[in-house]
């Protein structure tokens, strides 16, 4: 059950495709990765199978010691991402995994400030609105007990534009990305920028990499 169910072992397979397509395995070789909201580490183990020094974070302490037990490759930190104190043994990263975390955060805003100081590339995934108002989020309450939801309670959604606007303020230059569809958890829906009605999969990726300074 868990991570292990419901369809997230073939969603993995989708992201890491898609993203191996686009840098190749050997971009991944002797780079220090980040993953946070890692869950099982699905996708933090595939990226140290390519030759990557791999961490990961969970808020969840049941989510990292399945990890330590598997893993043990993995550096894994029991961390809460809306934490706003950096707690993690490097002061920036190569690359920061940010996927299917961001809905589940109360301030989305603050996260992607101070990832942005920390890494050189931000792979960022999470589900989204399909407003063009770059200050459009709804935010709502999730079933804290329930092992994918957000550990606080407190979760959003955001529009697509909000993040773009996030990723501008941020310095990150960024490409908007589709993976094939697996599951219920789909990227090619067609963008009007005027439904900004939440649909469950509907979802938005994005390849970044921090502007120089």
């Amino acid at each position: 059950m868990g991570f292990d169910d419901h369809g997230y072992p073939r969603w993995n397979d989708a992201r890491i495709d898609h993203l191996t397509s686009e840098y190749g395995e050997d971009f991944f070789k002797g780079k220090t990765v980040l993953e946070l909201g890692c869950g099982y580490a699905g996708i933090g183990t595939r990226l140290s199978d390519m030759g990557a020094k791999v961490t990961v974070s969970d808020a969840r302490e049941e989510h990292i010691a399945i990890v330590k037990e598997r893993y043990h490759k993995l550096t894994a930190l029991v961390v809460d991402s809306e934490d706003t104190e950096w707690k993690y043994p490097e002061n920036e990263y190569d690359i920061i995994i940010h996927y299917g975390l961001l809905y589940h955060l109360s301030n989305p805003d603050e996260n992607i400030r101070m990832i942005s100081k920390r890494c050189k590339y931000l792979f960022l995934e999470t589900e989204v609105l399909d407003s063009s108002d770059p200050e459009y989020i709804l935010y709502k309450k999730e079933n804290k007990s329930s092992f994918g939801m957000s550990y606080s309670g407190d979760a959003c959604t955001p529009s697509w534009a909000y993040v773009e606007r996030l990723l501008d303020e941020n310095n990150f230059e960024w490409q908007r990305v589709k993976p094939r569809k697996s599951d219920w958890h789909c990227y090619d829906w067609h963008r009007t920028g005027e439904d900004p009605s939440f649909k469950s999969g509907q979802r938005a990726m994005w390849y970044c990499k921090r502007k120089e300074e």
